[in-house]
């Protein structure tokens, strides 16, 4: 319902009940004997209240529904923040697991760096002793085991 509609049944509450005043004061057989006739300005400060009742009725209303959304604002501002904070929780989450796989990466390649560099310090004696793999050349398996020999004959 919109606002005029509002006003609309609000002065026609408010008038259906000031017409029996109006009625008894308008029909002149009926009021008491010797009373004052009703004046138009008299109607017309009757009108004025009845215009000021349904007005001040209207600004309730309005000032109700201003409040209203005052508080679904402040819902959605809460919620809005309440998911920023969940988001940057996430985010959170997700770079201490990014750097916790950096430090792992970083331990495990400590550990090959430190493997590899026990199997170059092999003292030249055993170095003889150990054997090469014997594949038949021209396989990708005997060129892979040269690689990786003249690897380690270029570290020495």
């Amino acid at each position: 319902m919109d606002i005029q509609e509002m006003v609309d049944r609000r002065i026609a509450e408010i008038t259906s009940r000031a017409e029996p005043e109006n009625r008894t004061r308008g029909n002149e057989s009926e009021r008491e004997p010797g009373a004052a006739p009703v004046s138009q300005l008299d109607r017309l400060a009757e009108f004025g209240e009845i215009m000021d009742a349904a007005l001040t009725q209207v600004a309730a209303e309005v000032l109700d529904v201003t409040e209203r959304l005052a508080g679904d604002y402040t819902r959605l501002e809460k919620n809005i923040l309440k998911s920023k904070l969940e988001a940057l929780n996430a985010v959170e989450s997700v770079l201490d697991t990014a750097l916790f796989l950096r430090r792992e990466a970083r331990e495990r390649l400590s550990q090959i760096e430190k493997g590899l560099r026990r199997e170059v310090e092999i003292p030249a004696s055993r170095r003889e002793s150990v054997r090469e793999p014997v594949t038949p050349e021209g396989s990708q398996r005997a060129s892979m085991h040269e690689g990786v020999a003249a690897l380690f004959r270029r570290t020495l």
